[in-house]
Parts: C-alpha cells; structure tokens; sequence
C-alpha cells in the first residue's frame, strides 16, 4: 500500500514494461477494503448516508436521531466489507426485521431440538438485568450447559432469527447493538415463522 505522495515519487518511465498490464478485479476490491477499514467511522457514515436512504433503509429524521447506533453498526461491518454497496447490503438488519432466511443456514441449524432449546431461552433474555454483551454471552452459553447441548445449538439459530444470515460479525456484541426489543421480537417472530425439520 502506497501513498499517492509515494507513487509520485516511486513512478518512473523508464521502468514501465512493455508487456500488457493486467487488471486485476479481486486485488483492487481488497485494496478498497483497505481503505475502508482505515476510514474514520464518522466519515464512513458520511458517506453511507446518502446510499441508505436511496436504498430506503434509513431517512434524514433515523440516521440524525441514531448516530451512535449507526457507528456501532460501522464499527462491527466495515472489518468484512470490501466495497461500500456491500455496506448496504449487509446492513439491512440493522433497519428492519429479516423477512427471508437464508436457506442453507435453515437446512442446517432451525431444526426442532434447536428450537426449543431457543424457546427456553428467551425468558431468561428478557429478564436480563442489563442488555450487555457479556451478560448476554453468560445466560445463553449457562442455557446450553444446562440443557447438555452444545453453544453453537443456539448461537446459529439465534443468528439465524435475528439477521435472516448464517454469518454475521460476532453475535454476543451483535445482540448488544441490535438491543433486547429487537433481538427478542425477531426470535418470536421467527419461532413460528421458520419451518422446523
């Protein structure tokens, strides 16, 4: 990675070949997740704001009101992102509830033992004391060992309910940002919703 400065500097004509350049899509998409990932989260959302409200995610009276929501959700997408479409993309479920699940992730993890194991944790979510994501991470990782079952037997379907994915940024700190109302309407909604093999 160079500076434009340093490029200036480092360019020389006489070293240019004579053989055809090539360009090459996949390097310049990493390049460009560089620069994301160095930019400052306020200016990112800067530059996302426009984009969220052509795409209908967000408008001016949200993104003003939200600001510190809106950095959190920068802060945990832009180590992944390498364009800002995919910002886009891969935001919609900070703005609305999921209303399709990615099917792979449902084959492989909305299954009956699974959902009732998420049913019984619910509960125990909406009487947490403070929506933190320690204590978040404390009460679902308590409820598997109490029910001999694996984390990732809730961790995958509560991903699954909550984004409508079968990847996401972690999903302790994800639930921390998403806050308990939503995380908890989008498990109940998604209890019926799913079907269940």
């Amino acid at each position: 990675m160079m500076t434009l400065h340093e490029m200036i500097n480092t360019f020389h004509l006489d070293r240019i070949s004579k053989k055809s350049a090539v360009f090459d899509e996949q390097k310049l998409e990493w390049m460009n997740g560089y620069y994301i990932n160095q930019c400052d989260d306020s200016q990112l959302l800067h530059l996302l704001r426009p984009m969220l409200i052509q795409n209908g995610l967000a408008d001016n009276v949200f993104l003003t009101e939200n600001r510190d929501y809106l950095i959190l959700m920068i802060q945990l997408l832009k180590p992944k992102i390498r364009t800002m479409n995919e910002f886009i993309n891969r935001a919609a479920y900070f703005f609305k509830d999921p209303d399709q699940f990615d099917e792979k992730a449902v084959a492989k993890y909305w299954n009956k033992e699974n959902i009732q194991l998420l049913e019984g944790l619910v509960p125990k979510l909406e009487s947490l004391e403070s929506w933190q994501e320690a204590l978040i991470e404390t009460v679902v990782r308590a409820h598997a060992e109490e029910n001999n079952a694996a984390a990732g037997k809730l961790i995958h379907p509560i991903r699954l309910a909550i984004t409508g994915f079968g990847v996401s940024p972690g999903l302790f700190e994800l639930m921390a940002v998403l806050g308990r109302e939503r995380v908890i309407r989008r498990i109940r909604k998604a209890l019926p919703l799913l079907p269940a093999e």
